[in-house]
């Protein structure tokens, strides 16, 4: 089917922005815009990357939706990417994904920060928080020509899709267990990083539990805790791959009880403990230079035999 195969596409690209460029990139307000198939298939990367960004929704989190809802209302208004930074001080590009006047979503292009704290970060007493700022966000932020140049594949085969989508997926979300479904997604992709429990996420979507599962298993999904546990074993493999945070911090960030029990998890899932994923990864990135050959000697007798003649005095 051409749509699969789009899809396919832009997952591949998504991968090479994050795996081989370096870049922090999501999708942005899709949910409920397209079908859940499109959702589904790219659910790992509708999730917003930055460790201080999840630190930070603990204590401003009315602020980034406020935020949320300023770019959707200036890019509806303004098609065109911009660069800004959102109040907690992270600055980003943003490119809007809008076809045939009708507004779908933004992508996101992440993690960077100036060099000084912002005065809202500098208020907030948990220490911790201005490490993370200036660990986790970067202050080598791309130009704004190289940036448009790779994000525009991206771009255009998004609002290429855009043409795959039947007038009545969209509609009939509105009215079954797919918005409800898309809910869910949308709930635990912006807070899998908590120690979630699915009391507390049918209590924060006013929801009898078993329903919630009931829905999410109508996907043919695993459980809703199994799929909140696999992101967060897909965060802590990006962790371990693309920094130098230790076992325990990455444990604390990701919600687990303590660093064992994430350990413990961690290589239930992929038949490695999370120091031996590590080693693994770098050996990849970094395989072992082979050691120079030395040259074959040849006797001299042989390179004289060898040797060009001058045919001028023959």
């Amino acid at each position: 089917m051409k749509r699969q195969t789009i899809l396919e596409e832009i997952k591949a690209y998504l991968k090479y922005l994050t795996f081989t460029l370096k870049l922090d990139v999501s999708l942005c307000d899709f949910y409920y815009r397209i079908p859940i198939e499109f959702s589904d298939y790219l659910s790992e990367f509708m999730i917003h990357p930055n460790v201080y960004c999840q630190k930070m929704k603990a204590h401003c989190m009315k602020y980034c939706l406020w935020q949320q809802q300023l770019i959707r209302r200036y890019v509806k208004k303004n098609d065109r990417p911009f660069f800004g930074a959102c109040y907690a001080g992270v600055s980003e590009y943003v490119f809007p994904v809008i076809e045939r006047e009708k507004y779908y979503g933004f992508i996101s292009v992440t993690s960077y920060r100036s060099q000084e704290e912002p005065p809202q970060i500098r208020a907030i007493e948990k220490s911790d928080i201005h490490e993370t700022y200036k660990k986790t966000l970067r202050t080598d932020i791309p130009s704004e020509p190289y940036i448009k140049a790779i994000l525009s594949p991206l771009v255009n085969s998004l609002k290429l899709l855009t043409y795959y989508i039947e007038p009545n997926e969209l509609e009939n979300a509105q009215h079954n267990h797919d918005y409800l479904y898309q809910t869910l997604l949308q709930y635990i992709s912006e807070n899998y990083f908590r120690p979630l429990t699915l009391e507390t996420i049918a209590e924060e979507l006013h929801y009898s539990a078993s329903y919630l599962s009931h829905v999410f298993k109508e996907r043919n999904k695993p459980s809703i805790m199994q799929y909140v546990k696999q992101l967060k074993i897909q965060k802590a493999k990006e962790l371990l791959r693309n920094t130098e945070k230790s076992v325990i911090e990455i444990s604390e960030l990701l919600g687990f009880m303590d660093s064992n029990y994430f350990t413990a998890v961690f290589k239930k899932a992929t038949g490695k403990s999370p120091r031996s994923f590590r080693n693994e990864q770098k050996r990849a990135a970094y395989p072992p230079v082979p050691p120079a050959q030395k040259p074959k000697r040849v006797p001299l007798s042989e390179k004289n035999k060898n040797a060009p003649t001058n045919d001028l005095h023959k």
